[in-house]
């Protein structure tokens, strides 16, 4: 890593290891009018995941006659 280019470090609340923020990355987050990001890349994917298979089962069951 660069030591050179500014980051923010944060702590996932999901899995609890660190990850980092460039400053381009928080500068969109709240661009965007986002909070900066409370879990990592990898625990935001598997989440998002997860909403989207509980929205289909859902939909499924309503669609059901």
């Amino acid at each position: 890593m660069n030591p050179t280019i500014e980051v923010e470090r944060r702590v996932c609340m999901d899995c609890q290891g660190p990850f980092v923020l460039s400053l381009t990355e928080v500068a969109w987050f709240k661009s965007a009018g986002f909070e900066l990001p409370r879990r990592c890349l990898k625990c935001r994917r598997a989440r998002r995941v997860q909403r989207e298979k509980q929205r289909d089962e859902e939909k499924a069951k309503v669609e059901k006659p």
